[in-house]
């Protein structure tokens, strides 16, 4: 069942099935699920809520609702952590079969249609190479499918680091680091203006985020319905990702000094995970267009 969009409102499900490849049945039935599991949490959390404001302490049924919302972002992590592998295995397909002649292009077409058919039971396989079918015959698929996921890496890197401390009960790590133990895993409180359950988890370096599931699920509805954001052009991207990771400013997060068309320089620019500006020091808003940085250097 695939949601229509005059029926999104603030529909998870719609937002997760809007994304590149959730055509796939299955990873559409994924989002069907994790969208009936937040409408039924938005139900205990207004009680939740209701019940903590008649109380004025800790509702009984708060262990439930935590429970439940750990779950949920399990779910919804292993869900865009799926799409995150499947999207990159089919852009890096296309970018392969973009770069061939189009005698070569036809074998590698083949290949990897009899590679995933033979691999998979015949409804599943013929979902994936429905992917890498369209990826190849049109740039413009494989361009939205990247697009998405650079406007979902912030969120999605958020969600990691918190799934990490309820799951593993570790602090997010670089590989070949070693694990450090999370602050308090699985705690939690009660959004007092939602009745959501508000987590509190340390990131590398001494820093806290905070979100509630509420939170998270909000993000992905907005994120689907406002898909303009102030993400670098691949190029940039490749240039950050040489900056060794002692160079980060704060848990994934770069400061730069970005240099426009017009010669003009703009520092303190904070980008997040490679791709995305999320602050500009001392400024409110972005002053000038992601397309017009022609160079970057570290602050």
């Amino acid at each position: 069942m695939r949601i229509k969009r005059k029926d999104i409102g603030d529909n998870l499900a719609w937002a997760l099935q809007s994304l590149p490849l959730f055509d796939d049945l299955f990873l559409g039935m994924q989002a069907l699920n994790l969208g009936i599991a937040h409408e039924f949490l938005m139900g205990i959390e207004r009680e939740l809520f209701h019940d903590l404001i008649e109380m004025e302490q800790t509702p009984p049924n708060t262990i439930f609702v935590s429970a439940m919302s750990q779950l949920w972002v399990f779910g919804l992590y292993e869900l865009l952590r799926t799409w995150r592998q499947r999207a990159g295995e089919v852009t890096n397909f296309a970018a392969k079969a973009s770069r061939t002649t189009s005698i070569n292009r036809r074998r590698l077409i083949a290949a990897k249609k009899r590679e995933i058919l033979s691999a998979s039971e015949p409804l599943s396989g013929q979902f994936r190479w429905s992917q890498f079918k369209r990826v190849a015959a049109s740039s413009t698929k494989s361009g939205q499918i990247r697009a998405a996921i650079d406007r979902y890496e912030l969120l999605f890197r958020r969600l990691e680091a918190l799934r990490v401390s309820l799951a593993k009960h570790e602090l997010p790590k670089a590989h070949g680091t070693p694990a450090m133990p999370a602050m308090a895993p699985g705690y939690c409180r009660i959004d007092p203006s939602t009745g959501s359950i508000r987590w509190e988890f340390l990131l590398q370096g001494r820093e806290v985020d905070v979100l509630t599931r509420r939170d998270i699920a909000e993000q992905c509805v907005k994120l689907a319905k406002h898909t303009k954001r102030p993400i670098l052009s691949i190029e940039m991207q490749k240039k950050i990702e040489q900056f060794p990771r002692a160079t980060w400013h704060s848990y994934g997060v770069h400061k730069l000094v970005v240099r426009l068309r017009d010669g003009t320089e703009h520092p303190g620019v904070f980008v997040a995970w490679y791709k995305e500006i999320v602050g500009i020091q001392g400024r409110h808003g972005i002053p000038f267009k992601v397309e017009d940085i022609v160079s970057i250097r570290l602050q």
